[in-house]
């Protein structure tokens, strides 16, 4: 009989990926149905002015409406009716984005009614007083008379430049200019404002970079996980090809690689290192994910300077590592919790035993406390050398991170054999216990941090 739980599970976590609340960055993880900066271009318009103080700005030691990571003491509804903000913006997008992704006229619409006042999700709560088409003639308007009073008449937003540094292999690129002041990142924003392309191709190279890391951080994670999962079925199905169990040659590849122990002679045996000798088969198995979990952690990643996240390249390394394995340990966590239970469909679908899939169970678990143990690691010396630990360490996200690493790193001592063999209740209540801490911890790391805003909490 197929278990209820499992489906009950699945039912959920598709109900929750097709949840019909209509978010203007979309739903589900990053690069699976979620985008952070779409498009990048007018992403990186506000990323240069959002930190600006408009007219409508409070006085300083005001409420923050930004993120722990991005603090903006601008309430949402400013940037909505703030006249230099909204036309600087247009004609910032108006500028940049035709050569830089060239994103539809729906697009800009849209990032325009659902982005100008917030600085994480997208949210169609604000409607900015002008359409962008209206702020942008505005801009327009007031670059011409900047353009009158300067009697520089042949100032224009678009030229081209000379020849580009490759010796002239690639396609020249446009410069910008314009008559009207140029704005700079935590300036006062009073009237209708030019974003220099330096600017503008800082914030534009961080932004994109960043989310291209992210994308793979999903992406191979999900791959681990699926793999970890399946490749168990579809090594069981072989055998329902007609001919398959009868054929000498499956069956000598079966008596080579698959049942035989992988070292001494037999298998399931505890060592004097207190293992139990897997068989080949499942070495084999095991050898592959270890495989997939070293080289997604290590590569590729998307680096590029200079950027606006990152100052450094070696910044940059730490903490997108860092976040890498914070993501995997999600994706093998998964797999492990399946491998655990008696009720399980996989054990349905396979002809695996379930003293197999405790074995990998074990196993992928370790990798679960290196990735997470990683993370952690990562990110402290990230935020020691590059960022504000004194800030960091009293966040909230910071204290259920370290208990999420303490629970994790506590089941290895108590999940060895010698404890299993002695102390079976005792092993069982922690194991259940500590495991449930690591969730409850990861969990609210993640809550704290990000709320729901980017789909990280789904893993749990």
């Amino acid at each position: 009989m197929i278990a209820k739980a499992p489906i009950s599970l699945l039912i959920y976590l598709l109900a929750f990926l097709l949840n019909s609340k209509v978010l203007a960055d979309g739903t589900g993880l990053i690069g699976w149905g979620k985008t952070m900066y779409d498009p990048p271009c007018a992403f990186a318009c506000r990323a240069v002015i959002k930190a600006c103080r408009l007219l409508c700005t409070p006085a300083p030691g005001g409420k923050n409406y930004g993120t722990a990571h991005s603090p903006i003491v601008t309430p949402p509804e400013c940037f909505t009716t703030d006249n230099a903000f909204l036309r600087t913006m247009a004609l910032c997008i108006d500028t940049y984005c035709p050569a830089n992704g060239a994103p539809p006229m729906s697009k800009i619409d849209d990032y325009w009614a659902s982005h100008l006042a917030v600085t994480t999700v997208g949210n169609y709560q604000w409607k900015p007083s002008f359409t962008f088409n209206e702020a942008l003639e505005a801009a327009r308007i007031d670059e011409e008379v900047s353009l009158e009073k300067t009697n520089h008449s042949t100032i224009s937003r678009r030229q081209h430049s000379h020849t580009p540094s490759d010796g002239g292999q690639s396609s020249p690129q446009p410069t910008y200019t314009s008559s009207l002041p140029v704005i700079k990142a935590k300036a006062p924003l009073n009237v209708t404002s030019f974003v220099s392309e330096k600017d503008w191709r800082k914030q534009y190279n961080g932004l994109t970079s960043f989310e291209i890391n992210e994308n793979g951080h999903s992406t191979y994670t999900i791959t681990v996980m699926l793999v970890a999962l399946f490749l168990p079925v579809f090594l069981s199905l072989l055998q329902f090809i007609p001919g398959v169990r009868r054929n000498q040659t499956w069956t000598w590849i079966n008596s080579l690689l698959s049942y035989p122990a992988a070292w001494g002679k037999r298998h399931r045996e505890p060592t004097a290192a207190g293992l139990v000798i897997p068989t080949r088969g499942q070495m084999l198995y095991l050898l592959l994910i270890s495989f997939l979990n070293v080289i997604f952690l290590v590569a590729p990643y998307y680096n590029i300077q200079p950027q606006s996240t990152f100052a450094t390249l070696r910044e940059q390394e730490v903490s997108t590592i860092g976040n890498r394995a914070g993501s995997m340990a999600m994706g093998n966590a998964v797999a492990i919790f399946v491998f655990s239970t008696r009720s399980n469909l996989l054990l349905h679908l396979t002809d695996w035993s379930h003293g197999t899939f405790l074995l990998l169970h074990r196993c992928l678990g370790y990798w679960v406390v290196l990735h997470t143990v990683l993370h952690s690691i990562m990110l402290l010396v990230n935020y020691c050398l590059f960022g504000h630990y004194d800030e960091e360490r009293i966040r909230l996200y910071w204290a259920w991170g370290i208990v999420a690493t303490i629970a994790i790193v506590a089941i290895v001592p108590s999940s060895l054999l010698i404890v299993r063999q002695k102390m079976y209740e005792f092993f069982l209540a922690t194991h259940v216990v500590l495991a449930l801490i690591f969730l409850v911890g990861y969990y609210y790391h993640i809550w704290y941090l990000y709320t729901w805003s980017w789909g990280y909490e789904i893993w749990v």
